[in-house]
């Protein structure tokens, strides 16, 4: 794998760390619509190439290639528009050999997007039961199926999603020059995503942003699990420290 400098790129990139589920793909259309960002979606997606067409045939890219040389790929990638700082969204489950640069590289800036694990465990059980991973028509509304709780599979998604917010910690206390933290919650309240793109290099700001999603998950837990008494208890033994909005009960 060849050895790649990003030094000569004039705007520095930028790199959405995120787990699904955390309201990634809301705030990557956010970036979008302020001028002097580029932000890409899942890039490194494992049976995807997450760009526009325009751009695959630009750099002449394929998913092999992506894979053997993906320094050389995000380098070309960059160059494309020299004028704007370029950034992507990445999940702790694409390329290693990526996930060890976004995560500790100083050539690039980093977005760390947190949310409640719990929270993410029902969005993750909403989208599961409906099929719907993005939802820009309300469309989730329409289907409200009920879920079983299954202990072995919760705690299961919960070390995953607990170990990678732990590497994105870490990451955003060895690296606070160049990481900044934004939650679930100030992704939808947007004046957090103004102070974020500015951090990123943004050359303007809009005068509104349009919010192109829907969220999905709107009903009480109990009326979204049908055993939710024992997901409570189980939350209560074993991860005491993580909430449960008591406003949804």
């Amino acid at each position: 794998m060849k050895k790649v400098s990003f030094a000569a790129i004039s705007r520095k990139p930028f790199v959405v760390l995120a787990y699904p589920r955390t309201g990634s793909y809301l705030l990557v259309s956010l970036l979008q619509q302020f001028q002097g960002l580029r932000c890409y979606g899942e890039i490194f997606k494992r049976k995807a190439l997450e760009l526009p067409s325009e751009d695959i045939k630009a750099i002449g890219a394929n998913l092999a290639s992506r894979n053997a040389e993906p320094f050389v790929f995000l380098k070309q990638l960059f160059q494309l528009y020299p004028d704007q700082h370029c950034g992507f969204k990445f999940f702790p489950n694409h390329h290693a050999d990526v996930r060890t640069w976004v995560t500790w590289s100083n050539q690039i800036n980093r977005v760390v997007i947190l949310r409640n694990p719990f929270e993410m465990y029902v969005s993750f059980s909403r989208v599961s039961a409906t099929g719907i991973w993005v939802d820009k028509h309300n469309k989730a509304k329409h289907r409200q199926p009920r879920i079983k709780f299954q202990a072995e599979s919760f705690d299961k998604m919960m070390r995953n999603i607990l170990n990678a917010q732990k590497l994105f910690k870490t990451t955003a206390e060895k690296r606070p020059e160049s990481t900044i933290t934004i939650t679930y919650d100030e992704i939808a309240a947007l004046e957090p995503v103004r102070q974020l793109a500015a951090f990123l290099g943004a050359a303007s700001q809009p005068t509104k942003l349009e919010v192109p999603l829907r969220k999905q998950t709107t009903e009480r837990y109990s009326e979204l699990f049908e055993n939710f008494d024992e997901l409570a208890s189980h939350m209560r033994r074993n991860y005491p420290n993580i909430c449960i909005d008591k406003h949804k009960l």
